[in-house]
């Protein structure tokens, strides 16, 4: 079973079953137990995506899926500044069915960003492709499933992912993707693309900061020797089979148990080791 469609809303992915990236990634750094939680509806993962990102993707793609928030409101004693435990302000909200809600300051920086996203050289070919597409496919029997934010016309060309963030820097930018599980997620799109008999070899994180000059950093995970994007590949494979065992045993288990010492820092087995000394 493959399926692939454009246009398709988060929310109705989100509702289709198969394992995606943010199930490995807590199959990875949580537990299975923290899987099923999440799988019954009972928990959300922790996650990078906040109003901003959201509304960021959604203005990359020329949509504007937000409403912006009102400077003052009208009171009985006359015009305020904005103030959500106003009254009137709980009800403009309520209003707006769900909508995410944006200050225009935010709006700006958005547009900001696009601005700068467009005008990169190096991501001008790249931009005519699918977007916001989801795959869904299936492995070892299971069904297993990833969203894009582009996967560019030319098949030579990376997949594009856009993360919004605080710093772009390298080392900061990569510190945190590797702590956020974006190997894994880079590697767990390609094993889906090729699933569905579209490969590709590499998936570029495009970061741009949300503050002015928004500088941007593009780290590329690609298929090479000794890679980040390997490293993620085999965390994934493991936490596959991790969740696929879960499904055929019905069992999920929590953290478990051992001895303290199995998980001790680096610098408390030192002290053991000094302490024999």
């Amino acid at each position: 079973m493959i399926e692939i469609i454009r246009g398709m809303s988060f929310e109705d992915y989100a509702k289709r079953p198969g394992i995606n990236a943010t199930l490995l990634k807590m199959a990875h750094y949580s537990s299975l137990e923290h899987c099923k939680a999440y799988l019954d509806g009972k928990s959300k993962p922790a996650t990078d995506e906040m109003t901003f990102g959201k509304a960021f993707h959604a203005r990359l793609e020329g949509l504007t899926e937000y409403v912006i928030q009102p400077a003052k409101y009208i009171s009985e004693d006359g015009e305020k500044p904005w103030n959500w435990n106003a009254k009137v302000c709980k009800q403009w909200r309520e209003a707006q069915g769900g909508k995410e809600i944006m200050t225009a300051a935010e709006v700006a920086a958005m547009d900001a960003m696009v601005a700068k996203i467009r005008s990169k050289r190096e991501l001008a070919p790249l931009l005519d492709g699918d977007r916001e597409i989801s795959i869904f496919a299936e492995k070892d029997g299971l069904p297993i499933k990833a969203r894009l934010d582009l996967l560019p016309s030319d098949p030579k060309g990376p997949v594009i992912d856009w993360k919004s963030c605080a710093s772009a820097q390298p080392e900061k930018f990569v510190k945190s993707a590797y702590n956020l599980g974006y190997h894994i997620q880079c590697a767990w799109i390609l094993d889906v693309l090729r699933a569905a008999k579209i490969p590709r070899d590499s998936v570029w994180l495009v970061g741009i900061e949300q503050a002015a000059p928004n500088a941007m950093y593009v780290p590329k995970f690609s298929d090479r020797m000794f890679t980040l994007l390997r490293v993620g590949r085999k965390q994934a494979r493991v936490a596959f089979q991790k969740l696929k065992t879960a499904f055929e045993t019905g069992e999920w288990p929590d953290y478990g148990s051992s001895d303290a010492e199995d998980n001790a820092p680096p610098w408390a087995l030192k002290e053991i080791e000094n302490l024999a000394a």
